[in-house]
């Protein structure tokens, strides 16, 4: 098998791999996406300037399924930021849950002679 053919499975393994990402399973799922995010840059790297055309048949499949890739990692990154200001969100409504005054000061409604 030449490197095109094997970076082509990966990348095709990788897209499918996408397909079936859930909130749940995410994780897991990029974790094993990296590993193979990882294979298949030593494959890539190891592509010789000169191929044949099936090989440019390949490569060129290999530019559309990264395009459909990325496009569907932005939207993970989307959905995992989305959920870390989600959870930020909550940490700050249950701290002024557990304690509503602390925001409003000291000084608030009272008249003072001297200042502090």
């Amino acid at each position: 098998m030449s490197a095109v053919s094997i970076a082509h499975s990966l990348t095709r393994e990788i897209k499918k791999l996408l397909e079936y990402i859930t909130r749940e399973q995410r994780e897991e799922h990029i974790n094993k996406l990296l590993e193979l995010l990882d294979q298949r840059q030593i494959w890539i790297e190891r592509i010789p300037s000169t191929v044949t055309a099936t090989e440019q048949v390949l490569g060129r499949e290999i530019v559309q399924m990264n395009k459909e890739i990325n496009h569907k990692l932005n939207i993970i990154l989307r959905d995992i930021k989305t959920d870390i200001q989600k959870e930020k969100q909550k940490s700050v409504h249950a701290k002024k849950y557990l304690n509503p005054y602390q925001s409003i000061s000291n000084l608030d409604g009272r008249f003072l002679d001297q200042k502090k």
